[in-house]
């Protein structure tokens, strides 16, 4: 069972590895593009990605730069599937399994 939710609705959450959020907001930055650690925000609210991976179950060099190979950028449109905890004061959404993004580029036709 995944819950849609707002960034601050997820931020409010309790910590849990067992309740799945999906969760859009627009990449502020990229930390590491090697694992796809992120900010993103919307509404007012920020999260911490810790890890954007292709799809549930990928590990190891699977999980290793899908941000590129997507095409994903800071000021594009993510939405996320993950779990809440917590790191060292730090909210983040964990286990992150990519979901849509849209670019903020506009699609030019010839």
């Amino acid at each position: 069972h995944v819950k849609e939710v707002t960034i601050a609705e997820f931020n409010a959450a309790p910590d849990s590895k067992t309740d799945y959020y999906k969760v859009t907001g627009v990449i502020t930055t990229i930390d590491n593009p090697t694992y796809g650690n992120l900010h993103m925000a919307a509404d007012g609210a920020e999260l911490y990605v810790y890890g954007c991976y292709p799809g549930y179950g990928a590990s190891g060099d699977n999980r290793k730069n899908f941000l590129n190979a997507a095409g994903i950028k800071v000021g594009d449109s993510l939405t996320m599937i993950g779990y809440k905890d917590t790191y060292n004061g730090t909210i983040e959404l964990c286990g992150g399994i990519y979901f849509s993004h849209a670019s903020s580029e506009p699609i030019i036709y010839d």
